[in-house]
């Protein structure tokens, strides 16, 4: 297993993430310990090997991350707090960062590459994240 970029929090080190995308079944496995509460996958990837993911969010019991794989590892984009949240809101506050992220994300490739991403485009992005809220239970979200 591999380092992770400098700035991970303990609990996110103690999970040994790998310095490259994760098998999805192993970020759904983390769900099985008892200090994490949801894993919802939200880029994944089909290789030769099964799928993998480049971007996920960890929720704790009193915290939720937002992660996404980059050269120099793991890098938290969004840290949300739980204190004062019910489970099901600190899962919600996730969603939303992730959605805003998926966003920015568009916004970014649309400069960078001078093509328009439109709303359809964000969408698309966010179906990993539909679907993985919907598995849960959480469609409503």
């Amino acid at each position: 297993m591999g380092k992770e970029g400098p700035l991970l929090p303990e609990r996110l080190r103690k999970l040994d993430l790998p310095e490259t995308a994760i098998p999805t079944a192993d970020l759904r496995a983390l769900e099985e310990r008892d200090d994490v509460a949801h894993v919802i996958v939200l880029l994944s990837i089909e290789t030769g090997f099964g799928a993998v993911s480049e971007r996920f969010m960890i929720q704790f019991d009193d915290v939720g991350y937002l992660l996404e794989n980059s050269p120099q590892g793991w890098e938290i984009i969004e840290e949300v707090d739980g204190e004062d949240k019910t489970e099901e809101e600190l899962l919600s506050a996730l969603a939303s960062a992730a959605r805003e992220w998926h966003a920015e994300i568009a916004e970014i490739a649309s400069a960078a590459s001078g093509q328009v991403f439109d709303d359809e485009t964000v969408e698309a992005m966010n179906i990993e994240l539909n679907q993985e809220l919907e598995r849960k239970g959480y469609g409503h979200l």
